[in-house]
């Protein structure tokens, strides 16, 4: 059971979303002759085939992906039931188990989130929106500050009773991810916090030419929690200039780098409620009207292995390099429990072949 391609999604910003099903069945020679889609607001109303938001009625067909409603009216940031029946080739009914699916945010215009980060406003930017030739480079590279490490976000929300994009043009779009995080939040005050880094938007200025990496402007990030309470009041949580920033312990990210962590800079507990983040400073707000907001909904990058290195030793040229062979190209994500103590450092860098250079560098 399929909307959009996925199974019980929460992430839907289509008005008409597709419904797809996938037919198990131990005979052969079986074919669909018909079909009957059913979408309720409730399981009640799906238990009595009452299909108050969409009911396609029986539709001759052996077709089981791609189903678009007509006429279907859907609201953001609501959850919905579906079911359908399948006929066989003799006549013979089957009925599906029920499916849920979630929209998000349907209208641009319910977007009340702004932009924020910390640099300046407005952005010096090509016509375009962003610097994807060689000539823009050559023009604004000097320009433009790049502060390339990563930077806290923070706001403190008060409630009553009761987080990877992927590459886009971003001049032109930008996806967002969806989460429900009911369990997350606890009665009165909690904190939304943000770690950001530069990802593919906000490159150091080497990697600024039309083959390798376009820059779009300064790190920025946009959030918006719509809490339903139990009254059934609603309010949003939103980025807006209310939000605080200070420095991250990454001192230097990037897509192709890798990232420089120094654990000294970690501030312990930034993103709790007890924290005291008084000395932070204000954000800035910035104005991207002509950027569309996308929901995600491709599949997550989760950690599917965990691989040890096969070999450890000294290097025999430094004394303090140590090499671990792994045998396997890791896409990124390294994870130790090694207490190195304060004022210690550690570099990592990952390569497919050892040579002398990568060693005395």
């Amino acid at each position: 059971m399929l909307v959009e391609y996925a199974e019980n999604p929460i992430n839907i910003d289509e008005g008409h979303p597709r419904f797809s099903w996938i037919i198990s069945i131990d005979e052969r020679n079986q074919i669909q002759s018909a079909y009957r889609i059913l979408v309720a607001s409730s399981t009640l109303k799906l238990a009595e085939n009452s299909g108050d938001i969409w009911n396609s009625g029986k539709v001759i067909s052996s077709v089981t992906i791609q189903h678009e409603p007509e006429g279907i009216s859907l609201k953001s940031n609501q959850k919905y039931f579906w079911k359908v029946m399948v006929w066989d080739g003799a006549g013979k009914e089957f009925e599906s188990p029920v499916s849920v699916f979630e929209t998000a945010i349907l209208n641009a215009g319910e977007w009340q989130a702004s932009w924020i980060g910390e640099g300046t406003e407005p952005e010096v930017l090509p016509e375009k929106g962003f610097i994807g030739s060689r000539k823009d480079e050559t023009l604004m590279k000097d320009s433009i500050p790049h502060h390339g490490n990563s930077i806290l976000l923070r706001n403190e929300i008060d409630l009553p009773k009761k987080i990877k994009s992927a590459k886009t043009p971003y001049h032109k779009y930008v996806l967002y991810d969806s989460y429900d995080i009911a369990q997350l939040l606890k009665d009165g005050k909690n904190t939304l916090g943000i770690h950001l880094g530069n990802g593919w938007y906000n490159p150091y200025k080497k990697w600024w030419n039309q083959y390798r990496m376009q820059w779009f402007g300064f790190k920025k990030a946009i959030a918006q929690i719509e809490i339903t309470n139990e009254d059934g009041s609603s309010q949003i949580v939103k980025t807006d200039e209310n939000w605080k920033w200070a420095d991250g312990p990454e001192i230097s990210n990037c897509v192709y780098d890798g990232e420089i962590y120094d654990a000294n800079l970690d501030q312990q507990g930034w993103n709790t409620i007890d924290f005291d983040g008084s000395g932070w400073k204000a954000v800035t707000l910035y104005r991207t009207e002509k950027v569309r907001l996308v929901s995600q909904r491709m599949p997550a990058i989760k950690v599917n292995e965990t691989v040890k290195p096969r070999e450890i030793k000294v290097s025999v040229v430094y004394t303090n390099q140590i090499i671990n062979t792994l045998c396997q190209n890791l896409p990124e994500g390294l994870c130790g429990n090694e207490d190195c103590g304060q004022m210690s450092a550690w570099y990592v860098k990952m390569v497919e072949n050892l040579n002398m250079k990568w060693l005395m560098e």
